[in-house]
């Protein structure tokens, strides 16, 4: 069983797996954003690997909180962090029309629409 000391610091990775998913969703709205305004011109190639990279983290993170499962101190910040990405996958939606200017973000959306339906089975 967990002791009290261990709570801060679920407190502490709650808040930075917080930190992390809010800023991804900066990093999807401005790419989006970007996409939609640059007419045929691509974006710069650190846009598209950051992007890539943060969808990557998005599969990351479902990957870890779907296959880990809660321990009994960290039910609630399991669920905090469960509802912020649930609040995220309009986000990566609205992402699918930018997506197609490059291969790997493409790839990157796709696998990440598919990884929230282990993340839309929770109990």
């Amino acid at each position: 069983s967990p002791s009290n000391s261990d709570k801060p610091i679920v407190h502490l990775g709650t808040s930075a797996i917080n930190s992390l998913i809010s800023r991804c969703r900066q990093v999807m709205t401005s790419y989006v954003n970007d996409e939609a305004t640059s007419g045929e011109m691509r974006l710069p190639q650190e846009r598209v690997v950051e992007m890539a990279s943060v969808l990557n983290a998005v599969v990351t993170l479902i990957d870890g909180l779907t296959k880990r499962g809660a321990a009994p101190v960290a039910s609630n910040a399991h669920n905090d962090v469960w509802l912020e990405l649930i609040e995220l996958y309009p986000t990566l939606v609205d992402c699918v029309p930018s997506c197609k200017s490059d291969r790997r973000v493409e790839d990157a959306v796709v696998e990440a629409l598919k990884a929230y339906k282990s993340l839309l089975k929770r109990p």
